[in-house]
């Protein structure tokens, strides 16, 4: 039976096998601020500016994104957008086959600091000259002034992977925002492995929140949630520095 598991900063998460189950965790310190940016039917009156998403992908990945849209709507009375999901195409931009990816939103305030990260385990059939269509549900206000950046940390084939350190990939991030501009040589290529599964997916997503949280000028997490049955994550922080 799937629970969700409350507990704070000072409490070491323990992820629970029950059988073939592995419970849902999660941790809290405040209230999450979420955003997005798109179009949708929201509340008369006045919109809130919404930056365009943006999409980074690292040197050496094998990926294309194309018609990326941030799906939004005004809730509530002081008209935040909402967003409620990113929309994209992905496809190859080589001739291998692709069968998963890891893919991440990064959710940076305006002075360009990291206040939240999603990420995502998709399977995904891709071969040369064919495209996918995916949709990532967010379901969050976003401050206004904030943006949110689309990354593929890893990609998978039959063949061989890509994959990059997470905190590069954050760091990485953080200088297309600020400049458009992207450190080159990022993916490096490894020889093909599983997708994380079951109790690996939280464990090691929460190994990826702590080791940028450690990164540069620490600073602590806010809040983790992880559901290792829809292979998703997602952490915060309260205005992470990454340049």
């Amino acid at each position: 039976m799937r629970r969700l598991l409350a507990v704070t900063l000072s409490i070491t998460i323990a992820f629970l096998s029950v059988g073939a189950m592995t419970a849902i965790v999660a941790f809290n310190k405040r209230a999450l601020s979420t955003g997005r940016a798109g179009s949708a039917e929201g509340a008369r009156g006045a919109s809130p500016i919404v930056f365009a998403p943006q999409a980074f992908v690292p040197d050496g990945l094998p990926i294309v994104f194309s018609t990326l849209n941030a799906i939004t709507e005004n809730r509530g009375d002081n008209k935040q957008a909402f967003v409620s999901a990113l929309q994209f195409q992905v496809a190859t931009s080589g001739s291998d086959q692709l069968t998963s990816l890891n893919l991440i939103v990064f959710e940076f305030d305006s002075g360009s600091k990291l206040q939240q990260v999603d990420g995502w385990i998709r399977p995904i059939d891709l071969s040369s000259g064919k495209a996918a269509e995916i949709t990532l549900p967010l379901e969050r206000h976003l401050p206004a002034g904030n943006r949110l950046l689309l990354a593929v940390e890893r990609a998978g084939g039959a063949a061989r992977r890509w994959e990059t350190n997470f905190t590069d990939l954050a760091r990485g991030s953080a200088s297309a925002i600020v400049s458009g501009q992207s450190p080159a040589g990022m993916a490096k290529y490894e020889a093909p492995a599983p997708d994380d599964t079951g109790a690996a997916v939280c464990s090691n997503a929460f190994r990826r929140a702590m080791a940028l949280a450690n990164s540069g000028e620490k600073s602590g997490l806010t809040s983790f949630t992880c559901n290792q049955h829809k292979r998703s994550f997602s952490f915060s922080f309260n205005g992470k520095s990454l340049q």
